[in-house]
Order: C-alpha cells, then structure tokens, then sequence
C-alpha cells in the first residue's frame, strides 16, 4: 500500500489490503484486519479520496502491529507454548 497508493494504484492497494486482512486475522489483530476489511473496499469501489485519507491511519496501524508481533517473537516463551522449542 505504501507504494501503491502514491501512484494511484487502487488494484494494488485493493490487492495488498486483502492480504493483509486474511494475515491480520490469523494472528489475532482484529481490529487492523477490519480496517484493512474497509481499505479494501474503499479501492475496490473505487474511493480514491477515502483511501487517501485513511491511509496514513492505516499505515500507522500496521506499523503497531508489526511492533507487536516483533516484540512477541523475541520474548521469552513459556515452557510448552509455540514457538518455545520445548514440546510438554
């Protein structure tokens, strides 16, 4: 989408929204996967003015997101939990 919707590129941001939606939603971040629901519509309609508006919003949400799971990833695992190396 960074790149995509600077040169009015609404399939790809459509495209990327849709990604990111189905990912968002396979770890757990709803609510980012709702706006990217709503990102992909908006470029699908197409709204160009409404993604325009919204996308700082959004890139500011997957920014968090991607700091959560960066952090999540690099801390300590409880004994027996993914990705801890230690099956019960």
């Amino acid at each position: 989408m960074r790149r995509s919707a600077p040169q009015g590129d609404l399939d790809g941001v459509a495209g990327a929204a849709h990604k990111l939606k189905s990912s968002s939603r396979s770890v757990g971040a709803m609510a980012f996967a709702e706006a990217c629901s709503a990102m992909e519509r908006w470029a699908r309609e197409p709204n160009a003015a409404t993604v325009a508006a919204r996308l700082p919003e959004m890139l500011d949400m997957f920014d968090s997101v991607r700091a959560e799971i960066g952090l999540w990833l690099s801390g300590p695992r409880p004994q027996g939990a993914p990705g801890s190396g230690v099956i019960p």
